[in-house]
């Protein structure tokens, strides 16, 4: 890459880093204040969706820098991938390619193209994140409401993608260092999970044995009053052919949640199935 564009992706990346260190400072510092009272507004949810944003911007910049910027002009895209250009182009592109780039840095992009990039590049981490990158989703096209439960879950989700970037390296760990506030989060939460699951193990009278309707339609009985519901999960392609990888489940008549794959796990439920 020549050295002006590796100049330019090294300033979109300061630019990531600063804005990830506001949202996160931010976001969790009133996270931890709502949580205690219970109260929610938009603003700390706002700041966590942004982070949890700001962390996939930085995976997509550093894995497939072209792939960012696919709205740019052909001869740019040319550049990025390492493309042969003429070299009497070279540098007009160059001083192009530069303004658009810092131009567009803070385009926002789809959801899909973040839910692609992780998917692509962590892929084996993919059915814990699942449903903190779901949750990150509906709260961007406003189809759940903020509340405390689904602030913290967005708080813990936050936490346990930093980590993984920071040990992914991709992230320093020095940009943000956890409080003692964020590490109680993470240890309550996993906790509360614990508490919960087994008052709904010891309430309920049935353990779950998957029955494939449909390929992304797992149905398994409550464990807290037996009704069958779906699992949450999506499909992907193995050595030996297509699985159904589980995430989640919610009852429809009891309302009992088991909200990612850790809870699955502790409830006796396997992840994965072939279809």
């Amino acid at each position: 890459m020549h050295t002006l564009l590796i100049k330019v992706q090294h300033t979109i990346m300061d630019d990531k880093v600063d804005e990830l260190i506001a949202h996160l400072t931010d976001g969790l510092e009133m996270a931890h204040e709502q949580i205690a009272t219970r109260k929610t507004n938009n603003s700390s949810i706002r700041e966590l969706i942004s982070a949890f944003s700001v962390l996939l911007d930085i995976l997509a910049l550093h894995k497939d820098f072209a792939g960012y910027f696919k709205t740019l002009p052909n001869e740019a895209l040319a550049l990025l991938r390492n493309e042969p250009v003429p070299i009497d182009q070279q540098h007009e592109i160059y001083e192009r390619l530069k303004d658009k780039l810092l131009s567009i840095n803070n385009h926002v992009h789809e959801i899909s193209h973040h839910k692609n990039v992780f998917a692509k590049y962590l892929s084996a981490h993919r059915p814990f994140f699942e449903a903190y990158i779901t949750l990150w989703s509906q709260l961007i096209t406003s189809k759940i409401s903020p509340s405390a439960v689904v602030l913290e879950r967005m708080a813990y989700g936050v936490l346990n993608l930093l980590s993984l970037m920071v040990e992914q390296h991709l992230v320093h760990q020095a940009i943000y260092r956890l409080t003692e506030q964020d590490e109680a989060l993470i240890v309550r939460y996993n906790q509360n999970r614990i508490m919960r699951i087994d008052e709904a193990l010891m309430e309920g009278c049935v353990t779950g044995e998957s029955i494939i309707q449909h390929p992304n339609n797992q149905r398994i009985p409550c464990l807290k009053c037996g009704s069958y519901a779906a699992l949450k999960g999506y499909t992907e392609h193995g050595t030996n052919g297509l699985y159904f990888i589980a995430f989640g489940f919610q009852c429809t008549q009891c309302g009992m949640e088991l909200f990612d794959q850790k809870d699955l796990l502790l409830a006796g439920i396997k992840p994965i199935y072939s279809i």
